[in-house]
């Protein structure tokens, strides 16, 4: 694999180049690569649809200094096309990012672009992975819009990834890399063989301490709940790892829960680490696809079905009688809800299962938005409704999640009763 850097804005110039031709140039290159006007004024969507994971990368932001951070990005080699060349199967991925100050700003501050060239592996369930250097000092926040292309299927994807560096304490100056080969652990939840160590990037911290919560989270609450509180909960444990270098040893979690590692005691900011069942994301146990009904069925109804010896025929049953005991449509809605279901764990885990947040409770129910708009630090997500009545809209705040890092809370009302009958 190598890369290669294609272009990056803006050039340092030399020679006698008239103050006004370079003007010119400086505006004509201006307004045919940002046409599309600021991100803020754009439907983001597609972000969110079950299609988007087909060439969608992970990717992890990390902090190397003040003024540097990396973009570590990977991807399922099944998911690009690798085409016969010289130097054998090949696929040519190229990675674009764009950096803003702001949501809201129209022009970048920094933007390039890198050709990245890989050899078909052998083995096809390793990753492939690279990474791109970014010039972000310490100060303020930014919002990366990065555009990884697969260049011989001619398909790209479009990512937006909050760049934090308003904290020394974020969870980009922190970051797990797996024992065996030292690459970025690219979700922040973990299986339990997992064994790996932690990097930061305060080099002279000696300990890491890590604050370990053991509570189950709950369900959230209905969206025309009012007074919805985010808990602020006390750590079951807090233990500590040392660190050389900023770099600890082997690390392996086995309890199940949630982990926040920190190098700042005096902080509640840290890297934010789910452990979770061996099969997350998945739902491969009866109990995994009976707690996502919540969302459909009374209270009083789930802990009747949770209460039944085999579960999974509750489960079979309530999708059957949903299909009018049709068996071809009841597959067809089974597959439609827990793909959803599936996709929520994807795009929103944190410090909870994805489809245990807010934006996975509304997406599981209703689906794709019809129009998706972010903000600084909200989003709006627009559905439309039959008849003369109006589109529904629901809007996510950015908040601080109580234990170490932030999420989007629901804005509920009242008047979200209406949607949902």
């Amino acid at each position: 694999m190598f890369a290669m850097p294609i272009f990056h804005k803006y050039p340092f110039m030399k020679g006698p180049i008239k103050l006004s031709i370079l003007i010119a140039i400086i505006i004509t290159t201006l307004v045919s690569c940002f046409t599309q006007g600021r991100i803020s004024q754009q439907n983001t969507n597609w972000t969110y649809s079950k299609s988007i994971t087909e060439l969608k990368p992970f990717y992890k932001v990390y902090h190397n200094t003040a003024d540097s951070s990396t973009i570590y990005f990977a991807i399922k080699p099944s998911r690009l096309l690798f085409i016969n060349s010289p130097q054998g199967f090949v696929a040519n991925v190229k990675v674009r990012y764009s950096l803003f100050n702001t949501i809201d700003d129209k022009l970048p501050v920094d933007t390039a672009s890198f050709a990245f060239q890989y050899t078909q592996p052998v083995d096809t369930t390793k990753l492939i992975q690279g990474s791109i250097k970014l010039k972000a000092p310490f100060g303020r926040n930014y919002v990366a819009e990065v555009i990884f292309s697969d260049v011989n299927r001619k398909k790209h994807n479009t990512s937006f990834l909050e760049v934090e560096k308003s904290y020394f304490t974020s969870e980009q100056n922190y970051m797990l890399r797996a024992y065996t080969d030292s690459m970025p652990v690219y979700t922040n939840y973990i299986r339990s063989d997992k064994v790996f160590y932690i990097n930061t990037n305060n080099k002279t911290a000696t300990t890491a301490f890590v604050k370990y919560y053991r509570k189950e989270t709950a369900f959230p609450p209905p969206p025309f709940t009012k007074g919805a509180v985010i808990e602020v909960p006390r750590p079951d444990t807090t233990f500590s790892v040392e660190l050389a270098d900023g770099t600890s040893g082997p690390l392996q979690l086995t309890p199940t829960g949630l982990y926040v590692i920190t190098t700042d005691t005096a902080s509640r900011r840290g890297l934010v680490v789910l452990r979770t069942d061996n099969d997350f994301p998945e739902l491969t146990k009866p109990m995994d696809v009976l707690r996502p009904l919540r969302y459909l069925v009374s209270q009083w109804d789930y802990d009747k079905m949770a209460a039944k010896g085999d579960v999974k025929k509750e489960v079979d049953d309530f999708w059957l009688k949903t299909a009018s005991n049709n068996n071809s449509r009841a597959r067809e809605v089974l597959k439609n809800y827990y793909g959803g279901v599936r996709l929520t764990n994807d795009l929103f885990t944190t410090t909870r299962e994805g489809w245990k947040t807010d934006r996975g409770m509304i997406l599981i129910i209703f689906g794709q938005p019809l129009s998706v708009f972010k903000g600084n630090n909200s989003e709006t997500w627009l559905y439309s409704t039959s008849g003369n009545n109006p589109a529904t809209s629901y809007v996510f705040e950015r908040k601080p999640d109580g234990i170490a890092g932030y999420d989007y809370y629901l804005r509920r009302n009242d008047l979200l009763k209406i949607a949902l009958v």
